[in-house]
């Protein structure tokens, strides 16, 4: 136990001087891989202080291409990335916070629009790592951060978990629009919860804290540590007056999640 304090201890130091990642802005903003290759080509201004994004595509194996067109929430493209049969937008929200659209290649259909804060991905490009979004003139007693993981390799339903995979459900079978503002709480609570343990065991997106010193502040912000081939997670968080070094174990799979955590120590307490 003893030398587990001292590497978390370490990797504490580690992670506060690693500074927070920061999307550079590729002015091509454009994205490649060894089946596609996408371009941003136009961006144009909607009504209401919205914007449409053009991107064209080519599919290298079947040789055919296509455009899609990318209208809803976002207003600012800040990345291109692709996984797999789908483009991955990291984007901006006029006033708001960040948003990630996803869409099918194969289909030409945007899929899915997350809403949120600092989004990541891990190093595979497996998962999108993010934080709940909440408005910024929210009160105080939902500024408690929740951290959720998004699994690329499954469909926008499966990613949603407790009442919003049903209201999922409905909203697709009326053919609903997906990231548009009309429906935006479907693109707020989204994704598997890892992080606190409460919003796991009840599988909610639901946050109020009232007491200031019991919410959770998870820093460097936008800053998470992927260990033992995607299935660990760790992470720093201050909460009830004290600074915890988490753990997060995904390895029986993002609805069985396991989470450890170990107070952080100052230098002259690791051998107490």
């Amino acid at each position: 136990m003893r030398y587990l304090r001292i590497f978390c201890f370490v990797l504490a130091l580690l992670v506060l001087n690693s500074g927070v990642e920061v999307f550079a802005f590729n002015e091509n903003m454009s994205a490649e891989s060894d089946k596609y290759a996408i371009e941003l080509v136009q961006d144009e201004d909607l009504e209401e202080g919205r914007r449409r994004f053009v991107f064209d595509v080519s599919n290298k194996v079947s040789r055919k291409d296509s455009e899609i067109k990318l209208e809803n929430m976002i207003t600012e493209v800040v990345s291109l990335n692709v996984v797999k049969d789908r483009m991955i937008v990291f984007g901006g929200v006029q006033n708001a916070g960040s948003a990630v659209a996803i869409v099918d290649l194969l289909e030409n259909e945007v899929i899915d629009v997350i809403l949120c804060y600092r989004p990541r991905f891990s190093e595979t490009k497996n998962y999108l790592i993010y934080e709940k979004f909440y408005p910024r003139f929210a009160p105080p007693e939902v500024r408690s951060d929740l951290i959720l993981i998004y699994d690329l390799s499954k469909s926008p339903l499966d990613n949603r978990v407790g009442v919003m995979a049903k209201e999922y459900e409905l909203f697709k079978k009326k053919g609903g629009r997906i990231g548009i503002l009309k429906n935006i709480g479907l693109s707020e609570d989204v994704g598997y919860p890892i992080y606190p343990p409460e919003n796991v065991e009840k599988k909610t997106y639901f946050v109020w804290v009232e007491s200031e010193k019991l919410r959770h502040f998870v820093f460097p912000k936008g800053e998470y540590h992927w260990f033992n081939q995607e299935k660990l997670i760790v992470m720093l968080d201050k909460h009830d007056g004290e600074y915890w070094v988490v753990l997060v174990d995904i390895a029986k799979g993002l609805d069985n999640v396991e989470t450890n955590k170990i107070k952080l120590k100052l230098p002259g307490d690791i051998y107490k």
